[in-house]
């Protein structure tokens, strides 16, 4: 079962949810292909999954390097974060392509991954490599170098035959403009990534960080930074 509908369906049942029911555990203790990770390794993997999977380790990843839902609700407090301008009639024209060339055979859904309850799985999405994208090779022909598995209709005939089809481009556009989106405002562990303005800002409140930090045109180094926090609200005994 889906931990994630789990968790927001409500409380689970024992061993349900977590480490106790994911499958990287199977296959990290010599069972599978005899990998094995020493018991400090498998510990360090069960408390990651056992807290949440978080992926940057910092909050000064919160929010970036992804398409941010919450920029509809309240783009004043998230203004670091921006969208290209072609981003409207590209998720529009992709929107249309969807409709027409996907909904027969699968469910309806929205590409808009700016809303909190986007319909397309993001294994479909790739931003590293556009023209990988699932969306894009499941519908491609094999001889165009796709996977060939949609089909019209009850026919033999893939969707697209080449990668010069209108649909298969207006695909490729919205893939290239979210892969814009995430090169701009970078996830944590990408070349020239700043924390968010409000990491910023509370780091230099705390005095963690000089007043006169300018993230435009210093480096930072946010996992010390994070230490240097902690460390700020430590007891010490006099």
């Amino acid at each position: 079962m889906n931990q994630q509908m789990i968790l927001m369906n409500g409380n689970a049942a024992p061993y349900e949810a977590g480490s106790s029911a994911s499958k990287l555990m199977n296959k990290i203790d010599g069972t599978h292909h005899g990998a094995k990770l020493s018991e400090h390794e498998q510990k360090m993997i069960r408390l990651w999954i056992d807290s949440g999977c978080i992926y940057s380790g910092t909050l000064a990843g919160e929010g970036t390097g992804m398409i941010y839902d919450k920029l509809r609700k309240r783009p004043d407090c998230y203004k670091w974060f921006s969208m290209p301008e072609t981003w409207p009639s590209a998720l529009q024209a992709a929107n249309e392509v969807v409709r027409r060339d996907c909904t027969g055979c699968h469910e309806l859904f929205n590409l808009d991954l700016t809303m909190a309850r986007q319909f397309v799985c993001n294994d479909a999405v790739n931003l590293t490599r556009p023209e990988k994208a699932l969306l894009l090779l499941a519908p491609l022909d094999k001889k165009a170098g796709g996977l060939g598995y949609c089909r019209k209709g009850e026919g033999s005939e893939t969707v697209y035959k080449s990668k010069s089809d209108p649909g298969y481009e207006a695909l490729l556009d919205y893939m290239n403009v979210l892969k814009e989106a995430q090169d701009n405002n970078k996830r944590y562990n990408m070349p020239g990534f700043k924390p968010n303005e409000h990491y910023i800002q509370n780091m230099k409140r705390y005095g963690i960080i000089p007043a006169n930090y300018d993230p435009k045109t210093q480096d930072i180094d946010f996992f010390k930074t994070d230490r240097d926090y902690w460390e700020s609200v430590r007891w010490k005994p006099q």
